[in-house]
């Protein structure tokens, strides 16, 4: 992948100038070309570089455009350094990416002293700090005086080729601080144990609206987040020796802790036991949005704020939805994967009057679905499960869902049948079957349903009931590679305006237009879609593309949040 140029018009130099992948040309040589304009070029004031993944280094002659302001380098995971002299730059006021590359150990030029003269605002993502290679250039960044800085990601370890440092993290932190004005901070794989002073000045962290902190494997306790009055999004992993996640004391008349947290996610906190050291302190009165995985040990107070709940690997699944899903009066959605020791949906779930979307997935000891539980859930829409392998039965309280609108099922082999009252469901319209021996008899007579896909059914033929469905506007028949044939009921179907049929060899021969055996079901199907299986392609690399690459950079979930 790479990137093709278009001859430039004298009118480039008053336009923002953006290299996006295509095919064709290295990017790195149509970098250097759209560089070799020159005269044109001198004076480019904005240069965007999205998803170029095969861009390993940016042209040293960057430094020659004097009047860049605007240097965005989002997604190109193949760039482990910065040009050298970056810092000539003086009129730039935009960079969104600063890679510390493992030259800087030894080079002038390279390192974060290029930052200290340039007056950057908006978002700033240093990559690459363990190549720093002493507390003294780090503090040559100069961050405190960028006064219009508001985001500020730090990233340790993010480069497969460097050489390391001997310089303590911690140290190296300390001497980033920030300017006070930040609204969005975030570490990547800091290894520290200790955080910085001014990490714990309110008057830093003040006007903070979002913190995320990953994989900051050896840090045993937070700034205090909890005190934070404009922080609303706060995401936190990979923290085994973390306890607590705000450990400061409260006067618990007076304060409220995350008195504007909106979304908090956790993951990989296996000791967390609490979100503040002190009991009895008001809480997270404004959070809606849960996110929580590998903290078994975690104990939540009563959230009836909290309208989206997504829960991953728990050890003790049904103690989990017993104490935490019980105090969510208002929940929304629930979302649950890789749940341990839970063979029945708690009782507590019947309590979800609220409830529109219900995901359960991976929960292999999952055997049952009590009908009293699917009767409370009268507001559910959407229901979906997947990858249950010991799942024997849904009760016939699913046919008490009388606002169901969506529901899908696939992966659950010890699941042979739906219940009988599928009927009932007067609002249901979507249903998603996937790999099943055969079409559930009990999807027959579902009075509003409209979409219907079906993947990876192990059944030679569909049902002649099939044709009953009359509502239906939208078949999708998906890698059923043993489906021989369409039952000629289909052509019953007079609503149905789509039907699409993709990665069914047989199936596609039998279908094709005016030749296929079974045209003549399908010819009154206004949009009839075959997608065969992709043929294989040979690519052949020019010499461009040949050159020596140097090590991409991990990019991880951290990048996926931060580069916007």
């Amino acid at each position: 992948m790479s990137v093709a140029i278009k001859p430039l018009s004298p009118s480039i130099t008053h336009k923002p100038f953006s290299v996006v992948p295509t095919q064709g040309f290295s990017t790195f040589e149509v970098l250097v070309s759209a560089l070799e304009f020159g005269h044109k070029l001198q004076k480019l004031q904005t240069l965007k570089l999205d998803y170029c993944v095969l861009l390993n280094l940016l042209p040293r002659d960057l430094t020659q455009l004097q009047d860049l302001r605007h240097l965005v380098i989002n997604r190109c995971y193949s760039i482990a350094e910065m040009p050298p002299k970056i810092g000539k730059l003086s009129h730039l006021r935009t960079l969104s990416s600063f890679i510390v590359g493992s030259k800087a150990l030894n080079k002038p030029g390279y390192g974060l002293a290029e930052l200290h003269g340039l007056k950057l605002g908006g978002s700033l993502h240093i990559r690459g700090l363990e190549n720093v290679p002493s507390e003294l250039d780090a503090k040559q960044a100069n961050l405190i005086s960028k006064k219009d800085l508001n985001r500020l990601y730090l990233s340790w370890g993010g480069s497969a080729n460097s050489q390391g440092s001997n310089v303590n993290a911690e140290r190296v932190l300390e001497a980033l601080e920030p300017p006070s004005i930040l609204n969005s901070f975030g570490m990547n794989r800091y290894e520290g144990i200790q955080l910085p002073n001014w990490m714990r000045n309110p008057l830093v962290l003040k006007d903070m609206v979002e913190v995320i902190l990953f994989e900051c494997v050896n840090c045993e306790e937070l700034p205090p987040l909890g005190k934070l009055a404009h922080l609303k999004r706060l995401y936190v992993s990979g923290m085994k020796n973390v306890k607590y996640i705000d450990g400061e004391s409260y006067n618990s008349v007076e304060e409220k802790a995350f008195p504007s947290l909106e979304k908090f996610t956790v993951k990989g906190l296996p000791n967390l036991e609490r979100m503040l050291r002190d009991e009895g302190v008001e809480m997270l009165p404004h959070l809606s949005i849960l996110i929580i995985s590998d903290v078994s040990n975690l104990k939540l107070p009563c959230l009836p704020s909290v309208e989206h709940l997504e829960a991953s690997n728990i050890e003790e699944g049904a103690s989990f939805m017993e104490g935490v899903v019980g105090n969510m009066p208002c929940l929304k959605t629930l979302d649950i994967e890789f749940f341990k020791r839970l063979k029945v949906i708690p009782d507590q779930l019947s309590s979800l009057g609220a409830l529109q979307t219900l995901r359960i997935c991976l929960c292999d000891e999952l055997e049952y679905v009590p009908e009293h539980v699917l009767r409370g859930l009268t507001s559910l829409r959407t229901l979906e499960i997947s990858y249950c392998k010991k799942l024997k039965s849904l009760s016939e309280g699913m046919g008490h869902l009388a606002c169901l609108e969506s529901f899908s099922i696939g992966n659950c082999p010890e699941l042979v049948a739906l219940p009988n009252n599928m009927n009932q469901l007067t609002s249901l319209k979507e249903v998603y079957i996937k790999d099943w021996s055969v079409l559930p008899e009990s999807l027959q007579g579902i009075p509003s349903l409209q979409s219907l896909v079906i993947k990876r059914c192990l059944s030679t033929s569909l049902p002649d009931w099939l044709g009953d469905m009359t509502s239906l506007r939208e078949l999708k028949i998906l890698q059923c590679s043993e489906l021989r044939s369409l039952p000629s009921s289909i052509q019953r179907l007079t609503n149905l305006g789509k039907l699409t049929i993709e990665k069914c060899p047989e199936l596609e021969k039998r279908c094709k237009r005016e030749t296929g055996e079974d045209w003549q079901y399908i010819a009154h199907i206004p949009q009839l879609e075959l997608i065969s299986l992709p043929e294989e392609r040979t690519f052949t690399f020019g010499a461009n593309l040949m050159r020596p690459r140097v090590n991409r950079l991990k990019y991880d979930e951290f990048d996926r949040m931060v580069d916007k």
